[in-house]
């Protein structure tokens, strides 16, 4: 059945929950697990997951910039006065500065 399944609730119609027995306005849905035959990504999410896949180091998980060019970067991206383009273009400056970077400069 897959998220159609009964047990993990009720759908509609006059049917009862296998799990708890109530019907569709009283049972709430209950968790469960489906076992996929390959991964699913969120298309919404896909870009942004692979920039920051692409930005940090894949042992440590720290972003792949040297020590002073991370806290400039810091310092730029605190101002308040950034708007969300300058935001967006720092964010895109960083990426690109990192996306460089071949070895870790913590864990080598």
């Amino acid at each position: 059945f897959g998220v159609l399944d009964p047990k993990l609730g009720v759908c509609g119609g006059k049917r009862l929950c296998e799990t708890c027995h109530q019907d569709v306005t009283k049972c709430l849905g209950h968790y469960g697990y489906i076992d996929l035959q390959l991964p699913v990504f969120h298309i919404g999410f896909f870009r942004s997951i692979t920039v920051v896949l692409q930005t940090i180091c894949k042992k440590c998980s720290r972003v792949m910039l040297n020590k002073e060019v991370k806290q400039t970067f810091q310092r730029q991206l605190c101002r308040p006065i950034l708007t969300y383009l300058q935001k967006k273009a720092l964010r895109k400056r960083i990426h690109e500065k990192a996306k460089k970077t071949t070895l870790c400069l913590y864990c080598g």
